[in-house]
């Protein structure tokens, strides 16, 4: 392990002229790190919200260095490969971004911080307060009427009646600062840009992130201890002959975890860990949740671009058919068309040679029905005949291409079309 020099001046200048997780990364050390070196030298760190405004153009003023009487340098162990690692990651977040764009989300990401009180809680915390309170009070209700109690955790189990709140699932003496990060990270995510939303259906608390909406929840690691039998307990085993106590209890560790979880079965997770509090990485948090809802946004883009694509396919599907469809009715009339053209044809050849027989016929009355019927032979053949398409004053003008239509063939004349 190498040691890292911080000198007091300096390390002002540099926290007040770049956001925190940039001079860490510079060091090779965590934000956590730099934070500790500026309370040992009296260093004043830039407040919550001062990055974000520097970058709209605001006019923000700096806390002077104040005076100091402790000596002005430290010496700090750095873990081996630290720095490396850390711009190495720093580079690799957020490219989606333009570079001026995404320089300020990390600003604003790195200026994250959790307060030491929880005032002015943001409207979803309040909510879940005030709803806790009244489940307790209905709890209490249901307790004193049952022998039922809430756990290790201390908090009411959700029944139908109540209200959907944050999705925030820790022990009674970690409650205030389970709502002190969810607080700062939510007014994190706002000013990114995103809310943060409870699904009345479901019950889930979700980021939205544009059109994406990724779940989040907060929890409180536990852990299985065998179970010791209270005086109670140990009083009824002795009179109750069926009594059973659990075997194993469930104890909270104080250890939180706040978990993501999106496009259905993935998850990334940040924690409290040996090395850092959860406190320290929500803006690393932060910076996930905006790279998870860039990859949501691609995929539904994806998804979205390839049911316009089948969308259209299917369309042109269509239209290719209705065209086919209208080509071969057309090609259909056409046949239609030939058959009664050679039809009607046929009809005055045979009308021509039944007139020239005529001349045979001495008796006047058939001779008048002969003629008759050559007449109406060839007004016949005129309807039939596609060239003339003379109307028929009883069944009007020939349809060459009716649904259904039996066609007049020479061999059956009686057999539907085709």
């Amino acid at each position: 392990m190498d040691e890292i020099e911080y000198e007091r001046e300096k390390l002002y200048e540099e926290i007040w002229a770049q956001p925190i997780g940039d001079v860490a990364e510079r060091y090779g050390v965590t934000n956590e790190a730099i934070r500790r070196v500026c309370e040992t030298l009296c260093i004043p760190a830039p407040p919550v919200g001062y990055w974000p405004q520097l970058y709209a153009g605001k006019d923000v003023q700096r806390e002077p260095l104040p005076q100091f009487s402790g000596a002005t340098t430290v010496r700090v162990s750095r873990p081996r490969g630290r720095g490396a690692t850390a711009r190495k990651a720093s580079k690799d977040l957020l490219t989606f971004l333009p570079e001026q764009e995404r320089q300020r989300i990390l600003g604003i990401c790195q200026s994250i911080e959790v307060r030491d009180k929880l005032s002015a809680p943001h409207r979803l915390i309040a909510e879940f307060l005030d709803e806790l309170l009244a489940r307790r009070k209905r709890e209490k209700e249901r307790q004193r009427r049952s022998s039922s109690n809430f756990g290790s955790y201390n908090i009411p189990p959700t029944q139908d009646e109540d209200k959907s709140v944050l999705d925030i699932q820790v022990s009674e003496d970690q409650l205030n600062r389970a709502c002190r990060i969810l607080d700062a990270f939510i007014k994190g995510v706002e000013e990114l840009g995103g809310s943060m939303t409870i699904d009345a259906k479901d019950r889930h608390t979700y980021a939205l992130m544009g059109k994406d909406r990724i779940r989040l929840k907060l929890v409180e690691k536990s852990k299985w201890t065998p179970h010791v039998l209270t005086a109670q307990e140990e009083a009824r085993r002795k009179k109750e002959r069926h009594f059973s106590a659990p075997p194993y209890d469930e104890v909270p560790t104080g250890e939180f975890e706040l978990q993501f979880l999106y496009d259905y079965s993935s998850k990334r997770v940040f924690k409290d860990t040996a090395k850092q509090s959860l406190d320290s990485v929500l803006g690393t948090a932060l910076v996930a949740l905006l790279e998870i809802g860039e990859s949501l946004r691609v995929a539904r883009e994806a998804q979205e671009a390839e049911k316009r694509r089948r969308l259209e396919e299917e369309l042109r599907r269509l239209e290719r058919e209705e065209l086919q469809q209208a080509e071969l009715k057309r090609v259909h009339t056409l046949v239609h068309k030939a058959m009664d053209w050679q039809t009607a044809n046929e009809i005055r050849a045979y009308a021509t040679a039944v007139e020239s027989s005529l001349a045979g016929v001495s008796d006047p009355n058939t001779l008048e029905e002969k003629r008759r019927w050559v007449q109406w032979a060839m007004e016949k053949a005129d309807w039939l005949d596609p060239t003339v398409a003379a109307t028929d004053p009883i069944l009007g003008l020939h349809d060459h291409f009716a649904v259904g239509r039996r066609s007049i063939t020479k061999e059956d004349p009686y057999s539907p079309w085709p």
